[in-house]
């Protein structure tokens, strides 16, 4: 039997309350998953007579959407996530430890979550599939410390994909159609989403009205200004790009 060992790094500040055991999930490769109860780190059990190197890409895809919906389901602070896969046992040891630089600084306020619900959040059939490489590009984009950096690239993308889906026809892509596409899906994000009346007296949505105040602190060149937009920018603005960017994709790739 093989267990491949994963670190993750980049989600802090919530920890599992209750029994972290294993726990099934349906999958052709992988009979079980185990978390540790800060989200370190992630243990997947392969099914018997399955091993990972004659099934690598389909194992790492099978993880990679494990890791994307713990992303997108659980209220950490984020920054810089990533998944490392540092052991695999019973195949050898082919594989050595790797060394794992945390980049997140420590946050004091921990969220408890209990352990059936984790799970069932995490295991949930509820990501994009076949899209690996537009995932990997998404991630990419967290990578980087600056908050309003990640943010923007986060933003251009939504807004890149939902004129490619939508609009197609038209010139180019806009902000306004950002906030169309929202409105006519606000019931699939409940209270994340939220709608502001903009300096124009126009209705906009959150995000969109953070791209433009920070479109025009940096045209007057303001810096306390773009450091306090930097601030709203938290967690919990970025999982909620992140929500749309995968029901963007699940839009797009189911159609295919």
């Amino acid at each position: 039997m093989t267990i491949l060992r994963y670190k993750l790094n980049g989600l802090s500040g919530v920890v599992i309350n209750g029994e972290a055991g294993y726990v099934d999930i349906d999958n052709p490769y992988i009979s079980q998953i185990r978390l540790e109860d800060d989200f370190k780190i992630l243990e997947v059990v392969l099914k018997e007579n399955i091993l990972y190197f004659d099934n690598q890409e389909q194992i790492d895809n099978a993880v990679y959407g494990i890791f994307f919906n713990i992303l997108l389901e659980i209220q950490g602070h984020i920054e810089c996530p990533e998944i490392v896969r540092t052991k695999i046992i019973g195949e050898n040891d082919k594989l050595a430890d790797n060394k794992i630089y945390i980049k997140n600084s420590p946050v004091d306020v921990r969220i408890s979550l209990h352990a059936d619900a984790v799970y069932e959040s995490i295991v949930r059939d509820n990501f994009v599939k076949n899209a690996e490489v537009e995932l990997q590009l998404v991630l990419a984009m967290l990578q980087n410390k600056n908050e309003i950096v990640t943010f923007l690239s986060l933003y251009d993308y939504i807004k890149e994909k939902i004129w490619r889906l939508y609009y197609s026809s038209e010139n180019e892509s806009t902000q306004k159609k950002v906030t169309t596409y929202l409105q006519n899906h606000q019931a699939d994000y409940g209270e994340d989403l939220t709608f502001v009346v903009d300096n124009r007296r126009k209705t906009v949505d959150w995000l969109t009205y953070l791209r433009n105040e920070i479109s025009h602190a940096t045209i007057k060149n303001n810096v306390e200004e773009y450091k306090t937009l930097g601030e709203n920018i938290n967690s919990g603005t970025i999982r909620l790009a992140l929500k749309i960017i995968n029901n963007l994709l699940m839009e797009e790739y189911e159609n295919d």
